[in-house]
């Protein structure tokens, strides 16, 4: 991970939930299989969007804090594993 992005794409629903490729529903997974270079997904159940440093860079300035911005945008699985 570098300064200001993930160290892996995270994905966010319309819930605001943030996933990675490995933690991914079936239907995020497979739709990056076809255009993993995407920045939006719509899946028979969900839009998802890629997030990007502009996005984290966004929740910074917003929280005062890119640590903090990094920890609400890493994929809920990894962070709670962790």
């Amino acid at each position: 991970m570098t300064a200001t992005t993930p160290a892996t794409p995270t994905w966010s629903n319309l819930n605001g939930m943030p996933t990675c490729r490995e933690h991914a529903p079936m239907s995020l997974a497979s739709a990056l299989d076809l255009t993993p270079d995407a920045r939006e997904i719509r899946t028979p159940h969900d839009l998802w969007t890629r997030i990007t440093a502009a996005d984290l860079h966004a929740a910074a300035a917003h929280l005062g804090s890119m640590a903090q911005a990094r920890r609400i945008y890493t994929c809920e699985t990894c962070r709670h594993n962790n």
